[in-house]
């Protein structure tokens, strides 16, 4: 679900920025942007902005979901660590969860970061 939001998100971020003659600027955009693009960029804009609330709706309905069957998902996404079940639960279903550690979020905020800063600078 969350790959979905993201992936939504950074189609929606660079049509908006094909819109918005970010790119007009690049070696040959006169080719690769012509009408015809710019038809298809204007559409997908358009149709991811009516995609990304939905999904966001429906991330935050499964959020409440798990909330109400009594897993705190919601706890797990903001301290990374997810309360342990009962010794009979896990011996029953024989799963661990294992977690991301914090320093690999880090690593892709700063990555992040990083490349966001680097397409300000280039535009």
């Amino acid at each position: 679900m969350v790959a979905a939001l993201l992936t939504t998100l950074l189609l929606q971020c660079i049509s908006g920025m094909a819109l918005g003659g970010l790119f007009d600027t690049w070696p040959y955009s006169d080719v690769w942007l012509n009408d015809n693009v710019f038809v298809g960029i204007e559409w997908l804009h358009l149709t991811l902005a009516d995609l990304l609330p939905l999904l966001i709706v429906l991330h935050v309905g499964a959020i409440l979901f798990y909330k109400l069957r009594g897993k705190p998902l919601l706890k797990a996404m903001i301290t990374g660590k997810q309360t342990q079940m009962n010794k009979q639960a896990l011996i029953t279903e024989q799963k661990i969860v294992y977690l991301a550690p914090q320093s690999r979020a880090l690593g892709v905020l700063v990555a992040a970061t990083l490349v966001t800063m680097a397409i300000v600078a280039l535009s």
